[in-house]
């Protein structure tokens, strides 16, 4: 019988097991995401250490809308506590009560159209209210009752918005538009 003598490499063969996978893993690792630095003759003569750091370009900040300002810092308005305007099934009038445990920012335009003149203006915060800070002509107020010897009447709809008259001391002052998602009937 002829023996044949295989060495004690289990050891060694072990290792192998190890570094294979290891080297298999950093020779392809992937390289696309590695920024090469491509310096101008100029900026290889400063030191490293001198270069000023590159600035991090910031995305703009979205810029709110004009009529959506319901959500600036210093008067955030929160859905739970909104209120509209009441149009009464009575007279057709429009009404905004004056409730400071509500939130509601009301602009009557001159046009159908959010960018188009602001006329009017009811809000519950002080800093809208206070020196008409909106230059609305027909004022700024927290309630219709704060009006002297003014109403606003619902004439109809147009479009995504209410039309009414500015009515003063019994006379058509002029009209105006209304958001229709800040108004809302009266129930019977």
């Amino acid at each position: 019988m002829i023996k044949i003598r295989i060495p004690d490499t289990l050891p060694v063969f072990k290792s192998y097991l190890l570094i294979i996978p290891l080297m298999c893993a950093l020779a392809c690792r992937d390289t696309s995401t590695q920024k090469t630095v491509t310096k101008t003759p100029a900026e290889s003569s400063i030191p490293d250490r001198i270069r000023p750091a590159e600035k991090a370009i910031e995305a703009p900040k979205a810029r709110p809308q004009p009529d959506t300002i319901r959500n600036m810092e210093t008067t955030r308005m929160t859905e739970a506590a909104f209120q509209k305007a009441t149009v009464s099934l009575r007279d057709s009038l429009l009404r905004v009560y004056g409730n400071i445990r509500a939130d509601y920012r009301i602009f009557g335009y001159e046009q159908p159209d959010t960018n188009s003149r602001k006329l009017i203006f009811f809000s519950v915060f002080t800093t809208d209210v206070e020196k008409n800070p909106y230059q609305c002509p027909y004022g700024a107020y927290y309630a219709t009752s704060d009006m002297p010897h003014t109403t606003i009447k619902y004439i109809g709809n147009a479009g995504n918005f209410i039309k009414a008259n500015l009515i003063q001391a019994e006379k058509v002052e002029t009209s105006l538009y209304i958001r229709k998602d800040w108004v809302e009937f009266e129930k019977q």
